[in-house]
C-alpha cells in the first residue's frame, strides 16, 4: 500500500511528498523524513515538511475522534471495531495516564511504528483528555520524534558512506533485533 502511495506521489517535487506521506497513519515522520532524505532533501527541509504535514491531523483528530467512535460504538460490525482499537491502545492508555501530559508526549516522541500523533490522538480521545494539554503534548512529541528520526538517519547516512559503514549499520540492527527478540521471548 505504501509503495502504491509513494508511486503515486512520483510527479510533486519532494517536499510536498514528504508533506503528505507525513499525514498517513501508515508512514507519518518516521517514514516521510527518511524517504525525504533518500529524494534528495535536506535533512532541516526534510524536517520541517515532514513536520508541517504531520500536525495537519492532529487538530482534526483531537476534536473528531471522540464523537467519531461514539457513533461508530452503535454499530453492529465497527463495535467490534471501537473495542478493538480500545484494546490495542489499553497499554499506551496505562503509561499516559500514570505519566499524564508528559506521558502523552513521550508516546509520541517515541519513533517507533505504532507511535506518533494518529496514536497519540487516539489514546487522549480514548481517555478524555483536554484539548489544550492534549494539542500541546502531541505537538512537543512530534517535534521531539522528528528530531530523533532525522538525527538517527543523518547519522546513519554518514556512517553508511564510511568504509565498512553499511556491515556496521547492519551488524547494529540485527543486535537490536536480537535483544527486541529475547525480551520478547522472555515474556
Amino acid at each position: 500500500m505504501v509503495e502504491a502511495i509513494i508511486e503515486s506521489l512520483q510527479e510533486i517535487p519532494p517536499g510536498w511528498r514528504v508533506f503528505i506521506l507525513s499525514m498517513l497513519p501508515v508512514t507519518e515522520l518516521r517514514g516521510a523524513i527518511p524517504l525525504g532524505l533518500f529524494w534528495g532533501l535536506d535533512p532541516l527541509l526534510a524536517y520541517l515538511w515532514a513536520v508541517s504535514g504531520n500536525f495537519v491531523p492532529v487538530v482534526p483528530l483531537l476534536l473528531g475522534l471522540k464523537a467519531f467512535f461514539r457513533f461508530l460504538a452503535h454499530k453492529g460490525f465497527f463495535r467490534k471495531l471501537v473495542n478493538w482499537l480500545r484494546q490495542h491502545t489499553a497499554a499506551n492508555q496505562e503509561k499516559v495516564r500514570r505519566c499524564g501530559m508528559v506521558g502523552l508526549c513521550l508516546l509520541v516522541a517515541v519513533p517507533l511504528p505504532g507511535t506518533g500523533v494518529w496514536t497519540g490522538a487516539l489514546v487522549a480521545s480514548f481517555l478524555n483528555l483536554p484539548f489544550l494539554p492534549s494539542l500541546l503534548s502531541i505537538t512537543l512529541g512530534e517535534l521531539l520524534a522528528g528530531l530523533l528520526v532525522s538525527l538517527f538517519m543523518s547519522g546513519a547516512v554518514a556512517v553508511s558512506q564510511m568504509q565498512y559503514g553499511f556491515w556496521f549499520l547492519l551488524a547494529l540492527a540485527l543486535l537490536l533485533i536480537f535483544f527486541l527478540l529475547r525480551k520478547r521471548i522472555k515474556k
